[in-house]
């Protein structure tokens, strides 16, 4: 019985080791487009994607992790030339006017109505630049989210997601820098995000020029 136990003890503790992400070592990148440096964590991967001189877009990706939304956690950096169409990943085609329809929409589509900001929209300095920084808390269907997870319809649960998002406007359009994830997952790479904001520096004022 003592074997038993010492065992389940020890697949406990492995189990939550293997939870909690190793501390995190930065390294300097410089955007794809050639307009921001940054620090992201050592090791993630990057991918990149432009469309004309309408939209940038780049997205850092983390280890796989149970329990992060989509299974890995991702830091992700968009630009949007002010009142240009552009064409998202969905398939459909979006347009923002400013930082703050940007929100708006959000509001009605990706976050809905019932959207809670746990971080009411304030400005902070970025890279020596004005901007906004928000998070908002929002309930969804877990097996839009979670790798594994069942619909509610199949006995699946819901989650709480939070999106801490930092916006800067530029002179054609506006930056958005965004932390999405999981609730209960949200402080693991959290200090990840706000390392990225702290260490950015602009070089130039938008992507296109």
């Amino acid at each position: 019985m003592r074997w038993r136990w010492l065992a389940a003890v020890l697949l406990v503790t492995l189990s939550s080791c293997r939870k909690t992400p190793a501390p995190l070592e930065f390294v300097p990148q410089r955007s794809a487009f050639g307009d921001f440096e940054c620090l992201v964590p050592k090791g993630w991967e990057t991918e990149s994607a432009r469309q004309g001189d309408t939209y940038r877009f780049s997205i850092w990706l983390g280890p796989e992790h149970d329990g992060v939304l989509w299974g890995r956690p991702r830091i992700v950096a968009a630009w949007h030339a002010a009142g240009k169409t552009f064409d998202k990943p969905s398939g459909d085609k979006g347009k923002f006017d400013s930082a703050d329809d940007y929100v708006k929409q959000n509001l009605r589509t990706v976050w809905g109505p019932d959207a809670q900001f746990v971080e009411p929209r304030r400005p902070v300095t970025v890279g020596g630049r004005a901007a906004e920084r928000l998070a908002v808390r929002v309930e969804k269907d877990a097996y839009m989210a979670l790798p594994g997870a069942r619909p509610v319809s199949a006995g699946g649960e819901r989650m709480w997601r939070r999106d801490t998002a930092v916006l800067v406007p530029t002179r054609s359009g506006f930056y958005t820098f965004v932390y999405p994830a999981a609730e209960k997952t949200q402080p693991l790479y959290a200090a990840a995000f706000d390392k990225f904001i702290e260490s950015l520096v602009f070089l130039k004022d938008s992507p296109v020029e």
